[in-house]
């Protein structure tokens, strides 16, 4: 092969590498907004149902409400370690460093 033949062989596998990782950052984009909308949902679902029901039997007093919001945002904390950690494992799983 000559030259030409070779720079135009390793453009193509290049662009073959380059389709891959694309389709495997998105496989991985997909899978993460699943997991996030299961976590979301178990998560903020029922402490917002528990939060609702202890501030109802409070009677809405301050206190129930500055409880009730520093557990929503401490499970907001703990929801964004948990993805930070799927995301890490998948894309070490995909080999994507």
């Amino acid at each position: 092969m000559n030259k030409y033949m070779k720079n135009i062989y390793k453009k193509i596998r290049w662009m073959e590498y380059e389709r891959i990782q694309k389709e495997k950052a998105l496989s991985v984009y997909k899978l993460i907004k699943e997991k996030e909308r299961k976590i979301k949902l178990k998560l903020f679902g029922s402490l917002s149902i528990i939060t609702i029901i202890f501030i109802t039997l409070l009677k809405f007093e301050l206190n129930a409400v500055i409880i009730a919001g520093g557990l929503l945002s401490m499970s907001a904390v703990y929801y964004e370690n948990i993805i930070e950690k799927e995301i890490r494992r998948r894309v070490t799983n995909e080999n994507m460093y």
